[in-house]
């Protein structure tokens, strides 16, 4: 049988080896193991950690505001939630296989890249039965389940989201973690900038209404669509909601 030891981390030009004891943070700023870049201010201070718990090493968003992002076996980007009120569990189980994470910031998009090593053991007849260990300890849940804020979408409606965060639905490396503009959105549609906004409207509002913080702000197109990615409510197969995906040429909003 094989069990895993330590945990290899590529990131900014550096590999560094993380036994099971060691936790490893990174972020903007300079006392996190790993420093993207002290002077983006679109990454987090202290954006994640990569942490063994009970055997398992898991990517830990620490942000309050930014979201993480993981490729998985299928090049596809899936958003890890931030740590917020309404918002679904902001950690990931890295298992046995290479991932690799995407971290966001104004000025460009860092890869931290995790590789797990396996070390041969004996085989489970020689060995003595392990000590039970305790599930991993998930972070604390809030007084309303963020599943139960998800709202009831028409496709009108999945169509203008898809279309706002059409970026993140592209495979890796065509991933691109900013929402579109309106007026951009709108012409993957074919209809105007101002219904695409008001689509996207109704749905912000209803989830403010329903307690999920950080959609708020006055542009709060990069955190809609990054709960909607993380709640499962579009996904790359609304992309075919789309009819001019192939006519307009991508261009990329402000986040």
């Amino acid at each position: 049988m094989t069990m895993l030891t330590t945990l290899s981390v590529r990131a900014a030009g550096r590999v560094i080896p993380l036994p099971p004891d060691r936790t490893l943070s990174f972020g903007r700023d300079r006392s996190c193991d790993i420093c993207l870049d002290p002077a983006d201010p679109g990454i987090s201070r202290v954006a994640g950690s990569v942490e063994c718990d009970a055997g398992t090493w898991w990517i830990v968003n620490r942000s309050t505001r930014r979201t993480l992002h993981i490729v998985d076996d299928a090049r596809r980007a899936v958003p890890l939630p931030v740590n917020a009120e309404g918002w679904p569990q902001g950690r990931y189980a890295v298992g046995l296989r290479v991932v690799t994470v995407l971290v966001a910031g104004e000025l460009w998009t860092h890869e931290l890249v995790l590789e797990p090593e396996r070390a041969e053991t004996a085989s489970e007849t020689e060995q003595p039965t392990p000590p039970p260990t305790s599930p991993p300890t998930p972070p604390p849940v809030p007084a309303v389940p963020a599943v139960a804020r998800v709202p009831v979408l028409t496709e009108a409606h999945r169509a203008a989201l898809a279309a706002l965060a059409s970026g993140y639905l592209r495979p890796h490396p065509h991933y691109d973690p900013r929402p579109l503009r309106y007026e951009h959105a709108a012409a993957l549609l074919g209809v105007r900038a101002g219904r695409v906004r008001q689509r996207v409207e109704r749905v912000r509002v209803r989830l403010v209404a329903a307690g999920v913080s950080g959609l708020d702000a006055v542009d709060a197109r990069r955190s809609l669509c990054e709960w909607c990615l993380a709640m499962g409510l579009i996904g790359p197969h609304d992309l075919k909601l789309l009819p001019n995906l192939r006519r307009v040429p991508r261009r990329r909003g402000e986040a």
